[in-house]
């Protein structure tokens, strides 16, 4: 065996061996609920698709990061495959390599530099998100909770400064789904209402009709157009002889007919009543999703706390950096650990990929977002993309200095 194909071989070898820790690491994904309601995932497949990449150049990072991404959808699917995503992370793994490379050319003083002002400008954005924020009286305090948070309403009858109204609108498009989840009255005719009132005068549509709505007995339900979802149990328990009524080809009509419930066509009177706070008329009960408080206070941490504890972990990163490098010097090695290099090179393909992936969901897979500003749905991912990556960072740089010391020169 000839020297060269005894490196291409183990190119191979050490590529498959970080597919094999990929295809592990799909199982070990890590939820952290830092930043709002729905946490952030963290994956640790990234961890290993970039070193085919910086030990073997771009082809071999691109290749590694496409099998990963077909590895999660064959072990952990989220939906429909698409190959677009599997090519776009192709690119991902390619543009690793390239940016790795280029860095290597670059004088390691100035690329540390340049990162430290990009770290300290992160965390004086945040800084002034956060002050911004708490001064119009949004978020009081360290993060920002979904319950403390004024509503939808009350936002939109104030003027704040730009800053806040930057992040607010980045909710703007979570709309609260208000569920009709029980009725509690004894009259034999139900009429769902199409909106409810609050007592501040907050006024929502009622569109979805939750699971065992009514009690066990023969009633006569009158459904508006507004409740487009409904429950597959929602007509549990309901008598024989019980009625549903509904504009002819409604949700209801489906929804009826799959119950075995009578149905009759008919347009109904939009009805609205009253509630208290917790979402409880005279006759029937209602249940608030609160999306657009959680996702704003979503939104607010990753745009504060998230920018700033990302300027502190990087400039600990970089503290780390100096630190080794002070070690490796007063043992007498060669060579600087490569922290800086890995972080850019880790976070400019994975930018490069959200933004190349948002454009692909806005566009061909997800209509919701298509009447939506583009930096509306680009700057959460854009965010969690940058937050992940210095988390992931860490891990490669110890991973990094454990292979170049302990392995490279055996294999």
């Amino acid at each position: 065996m000839t020297r060269r194909e005894k490196e291409n071989l183990t190119k191979i070898a050490v590529t498959a061996i970080c597919i094999g820790f990929v295809a592990i690491s799909k199982f070990f994904s890590v939820t952290l609920p830092l930043f709002g309601a729905s946490g952030m995932n963290v994956g640790f497949g990234g961890i290993f698709t970039a070193f085919p990449a910086f030990l073997f150049g771009p082809l071999y990072g691109g290749v590694a990061t496409a099998i990963s991404d077909l590895l999660g959808v064959i072990i952990k699917p989220s939906g429909p495959y698409n190959p677009i995503f599997t090519i776009t992370a192709f690119c991902g793994g390619v543009i690793k390599g390239w940016i790795w490379r280029l860095l290597a050319m670059r004088n390691d003083g100035r690329v540390r530099r340049v990162a430290l002002c990009l770290l300290i400008a992160l965390g004086v954005v945040g800084g002034a998100f956060h002050i911004s924020l708490v001064s119009d009286g949004i978020s009081a305090g360290l993060a920002a909770d979904a319950s403390e948070l004024p509503k939808r309403s009350e936002i939109q009858m104030e003027d704040y400064n730009p800053l806040t109204k930057l992040v607010v609108h980045l909710a703007d498009y979570n709309n609260d789904v208000i569920t009709y989840s029980r009725y509690t009255g004894d009259a034999d005719t139900v009429t769902l209402p199409s909106k409810i009132v609050y007592p501040d005068g907050y006024t929502l549509s009622v569109t979805k009709l939750g699971e065992k709505a009514f009690p066990e007995a023969q009633l006569r339900i009158l459904i508006p157009e507004t409740v487009k979802t409904i429950d597959e149990k929602a007509f549990d328990g309901l008598a024989e002889g019980s009625v549903i009524v509904a504009k002819a080809g409604s949700k209801a009509q489906e929804a009826a007919e799959k119950a075995g419930i009578a149905f009759e066509a008919a347009d109904v009177e939009s009805v609205t009543v009253q509630v208290d706070e917790t979402g409880i008329s005279d006759s029937s009960s209602f249940t608030n999703s609160d999306a657009f408080r959680k996702n704003l206070a979503g939104y607010i941490n990753f745009i504060t706390l998230g920018l700033e504890g990302t300027a502190l972990l990087g400039l600990l990163y970089i503290g780390a950096e100096a630190l080794v490098n002070l070690r490796r010097r007063k043992q007498g090695k060669e060579g600087n650990a490569p922290h800086i290099r890995i972080f850019a090179s880790v976070f400019g393909a994975g930018l490069i990929v959200t933004t190349l992936n948002t454009i692909v969901l806005r566009y061909f897979t997800l209509p919701a977002w298509a009447g939506r500003a583009f930096w509306i749905v680009w700057i959460p991912r854009a965010l969690e993309e940058l937050i992940m990556c210095i988390i992931i960072s860490y891990f490669i740089a110890i991973l990094y200095d454990v292979y170049m010391t302990r392995f490279r020169d055996k294999l």
